[in-house]
């Protein structure tokens, strides 16, 4: 099993390489399912999953996509538009840096 899913973390990592779009897998492989399947521990977003592979493109999909759709539990850090990574000033940008509309 553990040499299967290093063939496959591989295939993965070339696609991405070649400019596969990471949205394509995660759209791809989540909600896969086999066993093992269950309750997720050690995360704390995803509480479930359907396959390891699901588990493995739900966290990418939120980690680097900011995908809160895939995960069960949504924290005040991850509720504003739905982007962990956004700063107050992404939000509320300073009024001095924004361009003038055109007449």
């Amino acid at each position: 099993f553990r040499s299967l899913m290093n063939c496959f973390a591989i295939a993965i990592s070339v696609g991405l390489q070649y400019g596969v779009p990471l949205e394509e897998f995660v759209d791809k492989f989540t909600f896969t399912r086999f066993e093992p399947s269950g309750m997720v521990g050690g995360h704390d977003n995803i509480k479930s999953a359907t396959s390891i592979i699901d588990y493995i493109f739900r966290m990418l999909g939120y980690e680097y996509l900011h995908r809160t759709d895939l995960v069960h539990v949504i924290t005040e850090q991850n509720a504003v538009l739905g982007n962990p990574q956004l700063a107050d000033e992404d939000v509320n940008p300073d009024p001095s840096n924004v361009a003038a509309p055109k007449a």
